[in-house]
């Protein structure tokens, strides 16, 4: 499919089986966004480095699957807070299948910025923000909203990653780490590990209810 805007239909049937083993639904409506965006995503990829997919089957299955089994971690109606989003993933996926999220997605490089920008304007995320700056300034935004979940994706080590989620979400608030299986941490406590699979791997999440 590549050079060709990504079908819905074809999308369905590619992350059906993971989606229906994580207990997601994937309406027609949100298939076409996320085609949508998957189309945006492969035309800006052609041009400069936002993931290492450069044909649908491999964001099909290596990036978008990957979305899937955080789905059911997030509480309703919660702000999100994507740190290193890159090409928005997982943030805006999470927010086409979940609309009831309010999603930010933090992404120092301005190229990628510029894209997430657009991503969200041509997705009608109005819900959506893309913010130009590092994990280190979000405490130095007067604007900044009371986060209740944290994720990242493929920026830090899980571990690492952890430790910095815990310092941006509110008392009580949740992280989410994604690991490979090959490599798994030490949980912190009150975390637990949800291990799944995708048609390209075997994964984990860590989720963490930092204590309040």
């Amino acid at each position: 499919m590549a050079g060709s805007a990504v079908d819905p239909d074809w999308l369905g049937e590619r992350l059906g089986p993971t989606a229906r083993a994580q207990g997601v639904r994937l309406d027609p409506a949100a298939l076409a966004r996320l085609a949508a965006y998957a189309t945006r995503l492969l035309e800006w990829g052609a041009r400069i480095n936002l993931t290492g997919a450069r044909d649908a089957e491999t964001l099909a299955d290596e990036h978008l699957a990957d979305v899937l089994p955080i789905v059911p971690q997030l509480p309703q109606a919660a702000v999100l807070l994507d740190v290193g989003s890159g090409a928005g993933l997982p943030g805006i996926p999470l927010a086409l299948l979940r609309p009831d999220l309010d999603v930010w997605l933090l992404e120092p490089r301005e190229r990628r910025h510029t894209f997430l920008r657009l991503a969200l304007r041509e997705a009608g995320l109005d819900s959506g923000q893309a913010v130009c700056a590092r994990l280190e300034d979000w405490d130095l935004r007067e604007d900044r909203p009371s986060v209740d979940v944290a994720i990242s994706r493929a920026v830090w080590p899980p571990a690492e990653w952890l430790e910095r989620g815990r310092s941006v979400v509110r008392p009580g608030g949740r992280v989410i780490a994604i690991e490979g299986r090959e490599r798994l941490v030490e949980l912190p406590p009150g975390a637990r590990r949800l291990v799944y699979e995708t048609p390209a791997r075997a994964g984990s999440l860590i989720v963490w209810d930092v204590p309040a």
